[in-house]
């Protein structure tokens, strides 16, 4: 039987997020505060910080930030001593403070104005960001990592930081992070950076995959969600990056996703296992794991993008045969025909709901009996007249001409009314039931 699955899930970044008040605790004012003159805080730029801002920091302020950032660890570390006098100290701690303000101000700035990300992707910028992810300093590491997050998302920035060394290494030790806005803000970067091929066979080099596995069931849900994207990645085009993914149990974690994460985990999960379900090696340990049971979960109680990612999955498994009884079992071929008669559900959401009928119609008669118990010739006889997309009604026509191989199937496909569709497609008189489309 032919392959009937459609092309591989071009690889897409995760939804970018925007940084909350609560998750970062950012200031709400830049200034750099002078040992000479502290009474000037007053004077500080105000920084509100909802998220239709209406006032921004000069480009002199943003200067300011970036030459403070530039002094980064060094000024700290030269003033750590032991026996630094007072001021020594009080000047470290105003550097420290001064430091703090730049990055969270830098961070609400980069999140939304590529002029401001351009700025940090200088080599000697980007040095002291690396050297900043491994500060000690909670508010200077989460911020940190939201730039280097922001700057990931940029096509033509991105390269700047996949080539800097020491950064995948710093990244992938954040995933650890007992801070939980650290831990997602470094997913969501290597999800970004993950685009390239050559960055996705270093961070399987590197031990992503266990690492962001672990993240999985050990995380909140933006964790989670964050995890399950930056896996969606690794898995969009490599076999031997699904391979290492199955073997340490990602299916098992992606699966407990889709029961118990929240929507947008879910989402992130099931495309993940979308991706996972193009390879024909990968598809035998879906079903062992429970990614089946799971992505019918989904398709009852999802969001239009999971249940467009879990349809997808649904549709691949189903062109192997040896997955027919479990698909079967599970009532694969009932939730499918539902989501071909609800008017409305997403019109791609039921498209690959008809291409997962037409697939598994083809595998056996005993899954067209199914289809036809399930009222399955009426859905697809109704999506072939009256759903607005073309490629559509493509889809039912050819789930239809798919059942008129088995003569049985022919007459309730005949019942339901599919000569009144019109004589574009043969009714088949003779045909086995492995038919290639």
């Amino acid at each position: 039987m032919t392959d009937l699955r459609p092309a591989a899930k071009a690889p897409s970044r995760v939804p970018q997020q925007h940084i909350q008040q609560q998750q970062l605790h950012l200031p709400l004012s830049w200034h750099p505060l002078s040992a000479a003159d502290d009474a000037s805080a007053s004077n500080a730029s105000s920084w509100p910080l909802q998220l239709d801002l209406a006032e921004e920091c000069s480009p002199d302020e943003i200067q300011g930030m970036i030459a403070t950032v530039q002094k980064g660890r060094s000024t700290l570390m030269d003033g750590s001593s032991s026996s630094s006098s007072m001021d020594d100290q009080h000047a470290e701690q105003q550097h420290r403070h001064d430091l703090q303000q730049a990055l969270s101000c830098l961070a609400l700035h980069a999140e939304r104005d590529e002029d401001v990300r351009q700025q940090l992707c200088t080599p000697e910028l980007l040095c002291q960001l690396v050297s900043l992810l491994q500060d000690s300093n909670l508010s200077c590491m989460q911020a940190t990592v939201h730039l280097v997050w922001y700057i990931s998302r940029s096509d033509t920035l991105r390269q700047h930081l996949q080539q800097h060394d020491g950064l995948l290494h710093a990244l992938l030790a954040r995933l650890t992070s007992h801070d939980a806005v650290t831990a997602r803000a470094a997913a969501f970067a290597l999800n970004n950076l993950a685009y390239d091929a050559r960055f996705r066979v270093a961070m399987v080099n590197a031990g992503a995959v266990a690492s962001l596995i672990d993240m999985l069931s050990g995380c909140d849900a933006l964790g989670q969600e964050a995890a399950a994207a930056a896996l969606m990645m690794l898995a969009s085009e490599e076999g031997n990056i699904r391979a290492q993914i199955v073997a340490l149990n990602g299916i098992q974690a992606l699966a407990q996703v889709l029961r118990y994460g929240g929507p947008a985990a879910q989402e992130a999960a099931a495309s993940a296992l979308e991706n996972l379900s193009l390879d024909s090696e990968c598809e035998a340990a879906l079903a062992a794991e429970g990614a089946v049971e799971g992505l019918l979960q989904v398709l009852k109680d999802g969001t239009t993008g999971a249940m467009a990612a879990a349809v997808g999955a649904l549709r691949n498994l189903a062109v192997n045969e040896g997955l027919e009884q479990h698909l079967l079992a599970a009532g694969t071929v009932d939730v499918l025909v539902q989501l071909v008669n609800n008017s409305k559900e997403d019109v791609g959401v039921r498209m690959a709901a008809l291409e997962g009928l037409r697939n598994l119609a083809a595998s056996s008669t005993h899954a067209g009996d199914k289809l036809i118990q399930a009222g399955g010739a009426h859905a697809l006889v109704d999506a072939a007249r009256s759903l607005p997309a073309a490629g559509a009604r493509t889809a039912a026509l050819g789930a239809l001409l798919v059942l008129s191989c088995d003569a049985n199937h022919r007459k309730a496909v005949m019942v339901a009314g599919m000569y009144g569709i019109g004589r574009a497609l043969p009714v088949v008189s003779a045909c086995p039931s492995g038919v290639e489309l």
